[in-house]
């Protein structure tokens, strides 16, 4: 499996959240206002992996998107990979929505149906069809593969 990480660290003020590494389109590692490093994924939306087309799109997406301004993470939970689940805003802007709306990322019902609040989930769902009908991003290709899919195509070739 292809792992890689694009590190970061802009210039911030005392006391704000800070990127350290962006690994691919929903994934992150955040330095907390304490110094803590803290793996974090967006929840709601599942980008391209890496080795995915559109995968390095989508993180190179996100990449400059954490980079416009003050960081703002609200963790939610935590997954089975102890990776933090939550939102991210930075410069005010909801980075997942910001994904979903240039057509980088897929809404991920499977979870947003039982735990997205209402308002949010059809904020989602309209950005992430504005993006298919406009064919940006990832819809350039209307069989582009939703990265669950293409992750148990992958599992299922494991040894």
């Amino acid at each position: 499996m292809l792992v890689a990480a694009v590190f970061v660290l802009w210039p911030h003020e005392a006391g704000q959240w800070r990127v350290a590494a962006v690994a691919d389109g929903d994934t992150l590692r955040l330095l907390s206002p304490a110094g803590e490093t803290v793996r974090a994924r967006l929840q709601f939306v599942d980008a391209p992996e890496l080795a995915q087309a559109g995968g390095p799109a989508a993180r190179d997406v996100l990449l400059r998107l954490v980079r416009s301004g003050a960081i703002v993470w609200r963790k939610a939970s935590t997954d089975a990979y102890g990776r933090e689940l939550g939102s991210l805003e930075v410069a005010g802007e909801d980075v997942a929505l910001a994904l979903l709306g240039e057509g980088w990322a897929w809404h991920y019902r499977r979870y947003a149906q039982a735990e997205q609040p209402a308002a949010d989930y059809r904020r989602y769902r309209q950005a992430e069809v504005a993006a298919r009908q406009a064919r940006r991003g990832l819809w350039v290709d209307p069989a582009a593969e939703p990265p669950w899919r293409w992750r148990q195509r992958h599992r299922d070739r494991r040894p």
